[in-house]
């Protein structure tokens, strides 16, 4: 991951515990991916293929940043490097 700027509210991403909030994003974002991704390898996409196929990659893209956001601000409350 590129380097972030220093003004990003790494609180709002160190909850503890559950966070249905959370875990319906990420679920929606996986089954929306899924989606896309059936689409782009189906037999009807024909000259459309690649655009869902981006469709899926962006998806992928957004899921994995927000992951590694949680997982940074999660590392930077328990005193792990940057």
């Amino acid at each position: 991951m590129s380097e972030l700027t220093s003004d990003i509210d790494w609180t709002a991403m160190q909850w503890e515990g559950k966070n249905p909030l959370w875990d319906e994003v990420m679920r929606t974002l996986e089954e929306f991916e899924e989606v896309e991704t059936q689409t782009a390898t189906g037999p009807d996409a024909g000259d459309q293929r690649a655009y869902f196929c981006g469709k899926a990659a962006a998806i992928s893209e957004v899921r994995v940043h927000f992951k590694t956001l949680r997982d940074m601000a999660v590392s930077k409350r328990t005193g792990g490097s940057d």
